[in-house]
């Protein structure tokens, strides 16, 4: 995150509890969060996050919406052959 633009507008794709999207806001930027457990989305949303429910192979976005999205630590939780091969289409 450090590495990305400033001021971005980012979209973190499997947020989990929101760790990485401290780093975004600390940078500037505007972040929405992504993440198919509605128990992370729910603390995510009281840390005072825009979070959804969503599956990482799905995300309900147009494509370049965002500056740039973060998918840290997601891919392992892709739990199918065929849903890995869908996530790199």
């Amino acid at each position: 995150v450090a590495n990305q633009p400033k001021n971005g507008f980012v979209a973190d794709i499997g947020c989990g509890n929101g760790k990485n999207m401290h780093d975004v806001v600390k940078g500037g930027g505007t972040v929405i969060g992504m993440d198919f457990s509605h128990g992370l989305i729910k603390i995510c949303a009281e840390q005072g996050f825009e979070v959804q429910v969503a599956d990482a192979l799905m995300v309900p976005y147009r494509s370049r919406v965002f500056d740039y999205a973060l998918n840290i630590a997601v891919l392992h939780h892709i739990s199918s052959e065929e849903r890995r091969i869908c996530m790199c289409e």
